[in-house]
């Protein structure tokens, strides 16, 4: 009877320390604001997976737990969403007023491409005058350049003429001048003759 007693005071230990322990974690769940309601829900879920899977509560058990521990990654994946959320939607922000400020831009290209147009079109016509003008002007020295020209040339026939009839003149200015020593030496011949 001692031993029988020994092991009854051995498995009421066990079991005291036992409920101890589920107490503590009973308090602890409670703590964390797990009331016994929501332990049955839990419990009545994996049995209901369980059986939808038609799997072993145990494996559905590890299954959950192994889901849970990915949670902190799941969340922080959710938080890196909503800022590449956020940054995707300033950056439409920003898009958007940027097509607005490009198609202001836009806008003023054509607005400038026409006004380079009417002015290459007015200073194309003004040159157009201005050509025509100096075209005319440029004619008209010409044609005094070849007037002056045709007269310089008549001028220099003309002097070459006077040139010509001078050396003309000269020599028959140099024969009429042998001619006349030849007369006065014939003369002077005679002259002298006539006194000797």
């Amino acid at each position: 009877m001692d031993r029988e007693t020994k092991e009854l005071h051995r498995r009421k230990v066990k079991l005291s320390s036992e409920v101890e322990g589920k107490d503590e974690t009973l308090r602890k769940l409670e703590e964390m604001g797990f009331s016994d309601e929501d332990l049955l829900r839990l419990k009545a879920f994996l049995e209901r997976v369980s059986k939808d899977e038609n799997n072993e509560v145990a494996q559905v058990k590890e299954n959950f737990f192994s889901a849970i521990a990915l949670y902190k990654d799941i969340s922080s994946l959710e938080q890196r969403k909503g800022v590449e959320a956020d940054k995707i939607r300033e950056l439409a922000k920003k898009k958007s007023i940027l097509s607005g400020e490009i198609e202001e831009l836009e806008k003023r290209k054509g607005i400038l491409l026409g006004e380079i147009d009417k002015e290459v079109l007015a200073i194309s016509e003004r040159l157009k005058a201005m050509g025509g003008e100096a075209a005319s002007q440029l004619e008209q020295q010409v044609t005094g350049i070849k007037n002056k020209f045709d007269s310089l040339l008549a001028d220099a026939v003309n002097t070459g003429e006077a040139l010509g009839q001078m050396k003309k003149m000269i020599k028959e200015g140099e024969s009429s001048e042998k001619s006349l020593k030849s007369f006065l030496s014939e003369a002077k011949n005679r002259l002298g003759g006539n006194q000797g």
